[in-house]
């Protein structure tokens, strides 16, 4: 199944639930919009594609080189780069190191050795109480049951575990 099959799938995911309790939205509404990834959602995904799926990245990604898109030739290397992407989602050189930085950092610290077994990207689904449910874990070992859910951040100690609330990872992480 596809990303984009198993995100257009109706079970109720994680994601939903959080807009229902959010924007006090129907399930049809929750479920029927898209929404348009911010730039810090992006850098997330680039890290966990770096993290969790490094031999996709070429696949998946083309940097920009760094030009002046203030100028009129930045505009047009940019347009020309974009144009022989052929599909790849195209990310600045700056948040490439960004994300590269991140992915280092993980790699060196010994939670990484959690990914030493299991799979990424693990879509599943199931029933709960009469409803059909969906989530994809980051990262799933079956032999063990741990289920790994890797986030990107800007904060750490007690305003981590603020925005994690503010972000309302508490239900994603009840859910799965």
């Amino acid at each position: 199944m596809t990303e984009e099959e198993y995100h257009n799938h109706p079970a109720l995911s994680a994601s939903i639930i959080k807009r229902l309790v959010v924007n006090d939205e129907t399930y049809e509404v929750a479920n029927g919009i898209k929404t348009e990834p911010t730039p810090a959602m992006e850098l997330g995904t680039l890290v966990h594609c770096l993290i969790l799926e490094p031999e996709k990245f070429s696949e998946t990604y083309a940097v920009m080189p760094k030009c002046d898109l203030r100028t009129k030739e930045g505009k047009l290397l940019k347009a020309e780069f974009e144009l022989k992407s052929n599909g790849k989602k195209v990310v600045s050189e700056t948040d490439f190191e960004t994300a590269m930085k991140c992915a280092e950092s993980f790699k060196k610290n010994t939670v990484s050795n959690l990914l030493k077994r299991g799979k990424p990207e693990q879509k599943f689904f199931s029933e709960f109480d009469g409803v059909e449910v969906r989530g994809m874990l980051d990262w799933y070992d079956e032999e063990s049951g741990m289920i790994v859910d890797l986030k990107t951040t800007q904060n750490f100690a007690d305003m981590f575990v603020k925005e994690c609330g503010d972000r309302l990872y508490n239900i994603q992480a009840s859910f799965y």
